[in-house]
């Protein structure tokens, strides 16, 4: 039996009493007045170190856990069975497993929210080497400040294939998306043409701008620009064409439009349009030569994208952010990609808003491959979308966010969203996490209404009062910081 209390003279006669009724009643005790660190040290299942001294201090009956379970308040397995270890049950001692994925087509949206410092990464890494463990499933991580996972990657890639993927301004690692790629399996390959011709296109838009998006000739320049890039390959909507895209890239797409602009200058005709596709270059003929506003944004156009896609001796001084090409085979064959953003101690303002865009719809584009092949080979993807509330921050998050949380689900996936200001979502979920969250681990928030709000908003009024505890009997949350980089 455990007594505890404040020490004190109230304690040490609640153990006098303790003994005087076990003596009365006829039971046998031993007082256990050494160190309890020396037993933890005996019977713990990770030292079991022999020491005489202790075991002469106890008993020699064993009861075993079967017995024990018939004693407590709950049924055996009450918290689950088997599944990941999400913690300790306080009430009944009993670990709390959950099963996740319990079938292919379960939504599994995991809310983890919490003050700064109050054990969310803690929490979270926890779960993720379980999920690592398993062989269903394979891993993706959208590490907005950098580093917070590279230990893990580390660990991880001592057993598995590991990519780390290092988004950070300037470092010019990017996956490409105009090549068309396919599993194998019908069903799931049925839109990836659609897919990457989506992808290629919202890249584009992003080099762009907002301001030149929204001149209506430069949408058509750029749809021109990718259908002409596919077209030439002979690519049509019949699946088993999509292999000709083998080796494009979003240089193919900027060359192509460089093309269409001597086709403006140089050709006069219809245009000859197939499907929304062009049989080939030849029988693409620009009719829009006589107008001003096309060719006046087609100038815009390349003007903007030279300096991503020329060379630098040729005025491209942004050629550095595709620098470096990620392959299929890496991204496909990993068991977890980390994509780092780099963004440690800066603000949304404070990066270029382009480059973050291109690293948000990068991470977005693979975390979605990931799925696609995990699906195929039978496996989950779990994808981890840490420090959320800045995510969220960025421009146009909202599509990609909102797509992996609702379409996510048909493909197996798990999202784990993490944020320590969870008053933003309250105050403007504009991707939807209330409505979709499937479970929740919450810890430490410092301000009442924000509780009291998150409660509501979650339908679980009742456990206010532990999330009220948690801050109450633990005092402020800044108790939980620490400087200490071991400690952390």
């Amino acid at each position: 039996m455990i007594i505890s209390g404040v020490r004190g003279d109230n304690f040490n006669t609640t153990v006098t009493e303790v003994q005087n009724f076990c003596s009365s009643a006829g039971i046998n005790i031993t007082r256990v007045e050494r160190d309890l660190s020396d037993f933890l040290r005996v019977f713990s299942p990770f030292s079991l170190e022999l020491d005489t001294n202790v075991l002469k201090q106890v008993g020699n009956t064993t009861i075993p856990d079967e017995l024990i379970s018939r004693f407590s308040s709950y049924d055996q397995g009450k918290v689950g069975k088997k599944g990941l270890y999400w913690g300790t049950d306080i009430y009944s001692g009993f670990p709390v497993f959950k099963v996740v994925k319990k079938s292919s087509v379960d939504a599994e949206n995991i809310l983890i929210t919490g003050e700064t410092g109050g054990g969310k990464s803690f929490f979270l890494k926890g779960l993720l080497v379980q999920f690592i463990g398993q062989p269903k499933f394979n891993g993706t991580i959208m590490d907005i400040e950098g580093f917070e996972y590279l230990p893990l990657a580390g660990y991880v890639a001592n057993n598995d294939s590991v990519v780390v993927i290092n988004m950070a301004e300037g470092k010019g690692k990017y996956f490409d998306p105009v090549e068309i790629n396919i599993t194998g399996d019908k069903d799931l390959d049925a839109d990836m043409f659609s897919f990457s011709k989506s992808f290629t296109l919202a890249i584009l838009k992003t080099l762009l701008g907002k301001s030149l998006v929204e001149n209506d000739w430069s949408s058509v320049i750029i749809n021109d620009a990718v259908s002409k890039t596919y077209a030439d390959r002979g690519i049509t909507m019949n699946p088993s064409t999509w292999g000709n895209s083998k080796g494009l890239t979003l240089f193919d797409v900027y060359h192509n439009m460089k093309s269409l602009y001597k086709e403006v200058v140089n050709n006069d005709g219809t245009r000859k349009n197939l499907g929304g596709l062009y049989s080939s270059s030849d029988e693409y003929i620009q009719s829009y030569k006589g107008n001003k506003g096309y060719r006046d944004a087609l100038d815009l156009v390349i003007a903007k994208l030279s300096s991503y896609f020329e060379p630098l001796s040729k005025g491209g001084t942004r050629s550095d952010v595709f620098q470096e090409r990620v392959s299929l085979k890496d991204i496909r064959d990993a068991k977890l990609v980390v994509c780092s953003f780099g963004m440690a101690g800066k603000s949304a303002d404070m990066v270029d808003p382009v480059q973050m865009s291109l690293s948000q719809l990068s991470a977005a584009n693979i975390s979605h491959i990931r799925s696609i092949f995990s699906q195929a080979k039978g496996m989950y993807n779990f994808k981890v979308w840490e420090e959320f509330q800045r995510w969220g921050a960025f421009p146009d998050s909202e599509k990609t966010i909102t797509t992996a949380l609702t379409g996510g689900r048909k493909l197996g996936d798990v999202n784990l969203i993490v944020t320590n200001k969870v008053q933003e979502l309250l105050d403007n979920d504009r991707f939807g996490i209330f409505g979709n969250t499937t479970s929740f681990a919450i810890g430490a928030i410092d301000d009442a209404k924000t509780r009291e709000e998150l409660c509501a908003r979650l339908s679980i009024p009742l456990l206010k009062p532990d999330l009220d505890r948690i801050v109450t009997e633990k005092g402020s949350t800044e108790s939980f910081a620490s400087d200490d980089e071991v400690t952390s």
